[in-house]
């Protein structure tokens, strides 16, 4: 930060997105891309576990769970590949230290259906709309028009937190 102030800028600026390194690559669109295919990797393996287990006792659920560990960056690139959003919604949506999303996806489809935090405290099931942008709950905001306010999903819990 102190010695490469314009590079820092660039990382932390309103377009990350486009930040190149001097190797050529682009970070967060690594980032984004490696989200997405863990994202594949993991709807593959459900789909087939789910065959297998159809296939040996008969099961008709059809439900897999997976747990999957992250730092910040990719926590927020695997929740905005899950909602369909791509690197324009980076630093959008923040994870705090520790936490811990849920989210249902069904094999076979596009996107995740919802999400909840579990930590640092449980919150309702949110819908996740169609890729637009808007993964938080309904309020008013700039996405209020669809029904959805587009807004840090940590938001509510920074204020929460500051008083520790």
């Amino acid at each position: 930060k102190e010695k490469y102030p314009e590079i820092y800028e660039k990382w932390r600026g309103a377009n990350a997105k486009e930040f190149q390194l001097a190797s050529g690559r682009y970070p967060i669109r690594d980032l984004y891309e490696r989200a997405r295919g863990v994202w594949a990797t993991l709807l593959n393996n459900a789909w087939e576990k789910l065959d297998e287990e159809e296939a040996i006792s008969g099961a008709t659920e059809r439900r897999v769970q997976t747990l999957v560990t992250g730092h910040n960056g990719i926590n927020q690139a695997m929740l905005c590949a899950a909602a369909g959003l791509d690197e324009d919604s980076f630093r959008q949506y923040e994870f705090p230290n520790c936490g811990i999303c849920e989210v249902v996806w069904n094999p076979g489809e596009a996107r995740a259906r919802r999400w909840r935090w579990l930590y640092p405290e449980q919150s309702p099931w949110t819908e996740i709309g169609n890729g637009d942008g808007c993964i938080s709950e309904p309020s008013e905001g700039p996405c209020a028009a669809e029904g959805r306010e587009r807004r840090p999903v940590m938001q509510r819990w920074s204020s929460e937190l500051s008083g520790l």
